[in-house]
């Protein structure tokens, strides 16, 4: 006798009547997750390509203060203005992190590489730093980073009277990434 659908006297895989499995149902809320990944995703890139966070208008404080120092590597011996890395430096006991950069690490760096660059970073930043008066900016908040490093816009004025970011120009070297908020370590290290 031939058995069909409607033979109740057979036994079904558990699936069939217990409803999907774990894959199927993970499989099913991936699909549905889909769009919004994407647009995290692109929401990510637009931040990161975004020119305006690396200092939001209305974040910076009133007053820029002019600086016109000699910096030097910092090291022992220096004097009081120098550079720590491809963005930090010191004014006096003041420490102070570019806004909107992070640079390749001198101190515990992940691999040779990310050594190597780090010293052209700081000396890179040195140069730019020691090709004239520029101005500092801080955050109107005020807002320290985790180390106590004051949060800073550099810029200063091209001789056409236009203003020149220096973080930009450590990024156009290609000695610093674009920093926006999340940990960019291992970044400099091939492979």
């Amino acid at each position: 006798m031939a058995r069909g659908r409607g033979d109740y006297g057979r036994v079904l895989p558990t699936h069939h009547w217990q409803g999907s499995s774990v894959r199927q149902r993970l499989w099913r809320a991936a699909r549905a997750w889909r769009p919004w990944a994407l647009l995290a995703v692109l929401l990510g890139l637009w931040l990161w390509l975004d020119g305006a966070l690396v200092e939001p208008p209305g974040l910076l404080a009133g007053t820029p203060e002019r600086v016109q120092a000699p910096f030097h590597v910092c090291g022992r011996g220096r004097g009081p203005n120098c550079v720590v890395d491809g963005d930090t430096f010191r004014i006096g006991q003041r420490r102070i992190r570019l806004i909107g950069i992070d640079a390749p690490e001198s101190h515990d760096p992940g691999c040779p590489q990310e050594a190597a660059l780090a010293e052209q970073a700081t000396l890179e930043l040195q140069r730019l730093l020691n090709a004239g008066p520029f101005t500092l900016q801080g955050r109107r908040d005020g807002v320290r980073d985790q180390y106590g490093r004051e949060l800073m816009v550099v810029t200063r004025t091209r001789p056409d009277g236009t203003p020149e970011n220096v973080a930009d120009q450590m990024i156009a070297s290609g000695l610093a990434h674009r920093y926006i908020g999340f940990d960019g370590r291992g970044g400099w290290c091939a492979g």
